[in-house]
């Protein structure tokens, strides 16, 4: 990537890092360059972060400017990035269908990329029990996350934006990926309320239970 580009990313990714309110409709600009968050993610201990970024381009032989997406990772005073273009999106897509396809107790490495230009980050995937993304920053140090399994569809719906992006079109799968998103979630919260109600019914049930056998004790005759 373009030395000015991938300044002005270092700059939006600082930016996000830094950013404790996170919305995937929030967008941000700096310095003319804006970044949308498209996914967040975090264990407690290490966040990471996936947004898309947008460069204006400075040569008017060019004018739909530069499209970027970008992993963040976030630990302490820990800021690691990896960014990629178009060119590189099939090789992130391939590395990440791979990786989701295995489901195991051990891990297993799936791949490495390296950013483009000089000082480049790698990130490195690997599969397992869950998926773990890792980047090696050689300015701002490595950090790693594990994605749960069972956030795989939601990941995989964050990649289809990216990939939107970074071609210059709409998905026409990304309304319907969504919908389903919004609507597993949705039954998702039904199912966590009707579990709540059959507990409270429960436990209901087990204090009259218990009133019953103690009014049966205070109606026995008297020895």
């Amino acid at each position: 990537m373009r030395n000015w580009a991938s300044l002005a990313i270092a700059i939006v990714a600082l930016a996000l890092a830094l950013t404790t309110s996170f919305s995937p409709s929030l967008s941000q600009t700096q310095g003319g360059v804006t970044l949308d968050p498209i996914a967040r993610y975090s264990d407690g201990t290490v966040r990471m972060d996936l947004a898309t970024v947008f460069l204006p381009s400075r040569d008017p032989r060019l004018p739909f400017g530069t499209r970027a997406a970008l992993f963040g990772f976030v630990s302490g005073k820990m800021r690691p990035t990896f960014t990629f273009e178009e060119n590189q999106w099939p090789a992130v897509f391939d590395l990440w269908t791979k990786a989701k396809e295995i489901d195991s107790d051990a891990w297993h490495m799936i791949g490495v990329l390296w950013e483009n230009g000089p000082h480049a980050s790698q990130l490195m995937i690997s599969a397992g029990p869950g998926i773990e993304f890792s980047v090696d920053d050689p300015t701002l140090g490595k950090l790693s996350y594990v994605l749960p399994r069972s956030e795989i569809g939601n990941f995989d719906y964050a990649l289809r934006r990216v990939q939107s992006f970074l071609n210059f079109m709409p998905d026409p799968l990304l309304e319907d990926m969504g919908k389903a998103a919004a609507d597993a979630t949705k039954r998702s919260q039904e199912i966590s309320d009707e579990t709540k109600r059959m507990i409270e019914g429960a436990e209901k049930q087990r204090r009259y239970m218990q009133q019953m056998q103690e009014l049966q004790l205070l109606l026995q005759p008297q020895k």
